[in-house]
This record gives structure tokens, C-alpha cells and sequence, in this order.
């Protein structure tokens, strides 16, 4: 009991003290977005079909016209409400989910190891590398937060439940669908998980069970997830207008395999996928070897035996989030040339995680009770301790940034005020302040004062967004 506390308040400290830096989020392509949505404001439809030619993710992509509807209405940022959805949405995955469907069903670990559990694993996709993209970038987090949120979700369904009831079979579907209009990879992730689960129901045909019911599911979610690569492929990538890196690796599908191969296993390693170095590789290998052993044990603490689906779905479930993260390297090296941006990296940690649970609860399911063993009395704390070794290993590699930014907090707090404040007053200049955060922070400028003659896009943006002649940025060291 006592580790179990710990674990808990410890989880809960690194969880607050990263949510506590919401407020302290930034823009990016929103000053772009939003003023190209306030030129078209009396045409929806062709704002929407612009978008969607470029980046069809419909789900995500009406959230972000509806925050930038607010924004434009109410002349304020919400920077931090819009952040706070998506994070809220990812809580309600990981900690909800296995509550409410656990109920009932004997096949759970107890409540407080799935809340441990689900807490260790926010915690992870928190800690030990760079997250100002993906959760404190509005556009970035109502995409990608929400998309990793479903697919945490339907990691909950297929541990806590078989996919026999038609019920949970379709909660997994939304979940699905969720994923993939959220963000291009949750297409990805839903055709591999769709087509591998499929392929499997359609070779282990159970005697006297209609295969029709047992599809309907998958397929739905497959058609959505299909539309959306197919639409990703034959609009913006097919324009081959967005090199960025080794002209020699773009386009050329040889290199790009060989190139994502290598990238692929150091990230899986890794605990940072920015520094494939020997201290990231074997921190990483300890702290993922430490929560797989932790996933293991608790979801081993459970009695009831699981169904042969079961077992499928989540070996498939696994694969499906290692086989996105490879294709999304693959996608990232074949349209840009490297291996871009940091919001996709982030993305493929947190699925990394998942695949990594996903191939320990089956573990846990095939040799538990029913598997011919049992877990031994006292088991739980040991289990319950490789988390919190975990996540206090990755905690501490990540506490003095998250200190830098809680020390800096009161002036980055004034500067985000002080600069919308500047960009909505009169006058043809602006001065725009920037600083280097630990955890947090955005694009950043040399110092300079930049016009519509000699600015980059983004630069060009944002002066557009604020109807400016000039913007000079200042750096401040906090």
C-alpha cells in the first residue's frame, strides 16, 4: 500500500506540474490559419475543401476552424482553454476509460493498479522528451493529442474486454474513426490495426460464428482511415513541393526504407528520439524495459480467463502502433527528405508506449491465471514499483526544465499578454518578445526587425495576422 501511495502522489506531482505550464502554450501556424480563415470567412465551404485537399483530417480540422471562429470573434488567444481541452480528452482516455469499462467484468487488474497504470503511462508520454509541440501548441494538440487519446482508449478496451460484444466492438470502432480523422497518422495506425485484425478474423474463422458481425466493425473505420490516406497521398504529397532536407532520400523509396529503418529501432530504444546517442539509447532501454515489466504485473494482478480474440487484438495492436511509427518515418524522409517535425517524434514515443504495453498486458493475459500461472502475494508492490521506477528515472532527466520553467513563469505569463496586447494596437510595427524555455516554448527568431520585404513565411504571418508593416522580435533571458 505504501509503494502504491507514493506511486500515486508521485505520478500525480510530474502529471500537475506539466499541466500547471498549459497557460504558458504558443502559436505557430495558427497566425497563418486564422488569417486565411478571416479572409474567408463568407466561404466555409471553400476554406474547409482547401484544407482538406492538404490536410484531410476532417475531425481536427473543424476543431481548429472552430477555435480560430472564437479567436477571430473575441479578439483573444484562449491559448490555454484550447490546450486544455485536448489534455482533458487524454485524461478522460487513459484514467476514464479503463474505469468505466472495467465494471463488471472480472478480467481487470484492481482500480488502483488500472489508475497507477494509466497515470505511469501519461506520465511517460510527458517526460524525457521534447512535448512544446505536440501538447502546448494548440493546432498540434487538438490533432495529435486527441488521436493518441483514442488509440489509448481502444488499448483499455482490448485489456479490460474481448471484442466479443457488439457493444465494445463499436465503442472500439468510434475510437477508431476518432483516430483517424484526427490526425494522418491515426489513419495510418487504424489501416494497419484494420487490415492485420481483418486478415486474422478472416484465417481463424470460429466454427458456426458468422464472420459478417465480426467485420462490420473493422471496416467501417478502415473505409474512413482509407479516404484519408488516399486523399493525403493524391493531394499534398503528390505536389512534392516540401523538401526540407536530403534531395537524395526525397521521393526515392530505396533510401527512404533504409534511412527509416535506422531512425526507427534508435527511437523505439531511445528515450529521446532527437539524440540517438549511448545515454539515450540505455536510459531509454531501462525505462521501457521497466515499464513493460510494470504493464505486465499489473495487468497479471486479475483473475478470469481471456478469449483467443483477445489475445489476437492486442498482438495486433501492438504491431499496428510499431508499423506507424516506421511508416510515418517512411512518409516524413519521402515527402520532406529528413526526418521531421517534433510533433511527430512526440507522437511516435506516446505509440511506441502503447505497442509496448499492448506486447505486455498480452503477456500478462497468456501466462496469468488461465495462462498456468499465478502472480504471487505481494507481487503487486514490486509491479507497482517498476512504474514508479520508470517514471522518476525519466523525471529526472526532465525536472530541471520543467524548474526553468516554473521560475520564468510570471514573466513568459506578461510577455504572452504583452504581445497579443501589441499586435492588436494601432500602428505598422510590432515587438514581439521570445525566450527559451525548458518544456515549453515555440518558433524562435534571430533578433532582428523583419518587413514584408525580407521575411520568411512564418514571420510574414504573423504580421499579416496582426495587419503589420514590420515585427522586430527581442529575446529575453529568464
Amino acid at each position: 500500500m505504501a509503494t502504491s501511495a507514493l506511486a500515486f502522489v508521485v505520478f500525480a506531482t510530474v502529471i500537475a506540474s506539466y499541466a500547471g505550464l498549459i497557460p504558458l502554450g504558443h502559436w505557430q501556424d495558427e497566425y497563418l490559419r486564422f488569417r486565411l480563415l478571416e479572409l474567408q470567412s463568407g466561404n466555409l465551404a471553400s476554406h474547409f475543401a482547401g484544407l482538406l485537399a492538404w490536410s484531410p483530417r476532417p475531425l481536427s480540422e473543424f476543431l481548429i476552424v472552430g477555435y480560430g471562429k472564437l479567436v477571430l470573434a473575441s479578439r483573444q488567444q484562449f491559448i490555454g482553454p484550447a490546450l486544455a481541452i485536448s489534455w482533458a480528452v487524454l485524461a478522460f482516455s487513459l484514467l476514464g476509460t479503463p474505469i468505466l469499462l472495467s465494471r463488471g467484468t472480472p478480467q481487470s487488474a484492481s482500480a488502483r493498479n488500472r489508475v497507477l497504470l494509466a497515470m505511469s503511462m501519461f506520465c511517460l508520454f510527458l517526460l524525457c522528451h521534447p512535448v512544446s509541440e505536440m501538447f502546448y501548441w494548440p493546432m498540434a494538440a487538438l490533432a495529435y493529442v486527441t488521436c493518441i487519446a483514442a488509440i489509448a482508449a481502444l488499448f483499455w478496451l482490448l485489456v479490460l474486454h474481448s471484442n466479443e460484444s457488439d457493444t465494445l466492438r463499436w465503442i472500439g470502432a468510434i475510437a477508431m474513426t476518432v483516430a483517424a480523422t484526427a490526425a494522418e497518422a491515426g489513419a495510418i495506425f487504424v489501416m494497419a490495426f484494420c487490415g492485420m485484425a481483418i486478415l486474422a478474423e478472416a484465417i481463424v474463422v470460429r466454427q458456426g460464428t458468422p464472420l459478417r458481425p465480426r467485420l462490420l466493425w473493422l471496416a467501417l473505420p478502415l473505409l474512413v482511415a482509407a479516404c484519408v490516406v488516399v486523399s493525403v497521398y493524391r493531394g499534398r504529397v503528390s505536389m512534392a513541393q516540401e523538401l526540407l532536407g536530403d534531395p537524395a532520400v526525397a521521393h526515392h523509396v530505396l533510401p527512404v526504407i533504409s534511412k527509416a529503418s535506422l531512425i526507427f529501432v534508435g527511437e523505439m530504444i531511445a528515450v529521446d528520439g532527437r539524440e540517438i546517442s549511448i545515454h539515450s539509447l540505455s536510459l531509454g532501454l531501462v525505462i521501457k524495459g521497466l515499464f513493460f515489466a510494470g504493464v505486465f504485473g499489473t495487468v497479471g494482478l486479475r483473475s478470469g480467463l481471456s478469449s483467443p480474440s483477445q489475445k489476437r487484438a492486442l498482438a495486433i495492436l501492438s504491431l499496428a502502433c510499431f508499423v506507424t511509427s516506421f511508416v510515418m518515418i517512411c512518409a516524413s524522409l519521402y515527402q520532406f527528405g529528413s526526418s521531421c517535425c517534433e510533433r511527430h517524434k512526440t507522437f511516435r514515443l506516446c505509440l511506441d508506449l502503447l505497442a509496448f504495453a499492448s506486447a505486455a498486458a498480452l503477456m500478462a493475459i497468456v501466462t496469468g491465471p488461465g495462462g498456468g500461472r499465478t502472480r504471487r502475494a505481494g507481487s503487486g508492490a514490486l509491479f507497482i514499483g517498476c512504474l514508479l521506477a520508470s517514471v522518476l528515472l525519466a523525471g529526472y532527466e526532465t525536472a530541471p526544465k520543467i524548474v526553468h520553467d516554473y521560475r520564468s513563469y510570471p514573466a513568459v505569463l506578461d510577455g504572452i499578454a504583452q504581445n497579443w496586447k501589441n499586435g492588436m494596437s494601432p500602428g505598422d510595427a510590432l515587438i514581439l518578445r521570445q525566450w527559451q524555455g525548458g518544456v515549453i516554448g515555440g518558433p524562435l527568431r534571430r533578433d532582428d526587425t523583419y518587413t514584408l520585404e525580407n521575411s520568411d513565411w512564418w514571420i510574414l504571418s504573423v504580421m499579416q495576422f496582426f495587419k503589420k508593416k514590420s515585427v522586430t522580435f527581442v529575446t529575453e533571458d529568464h
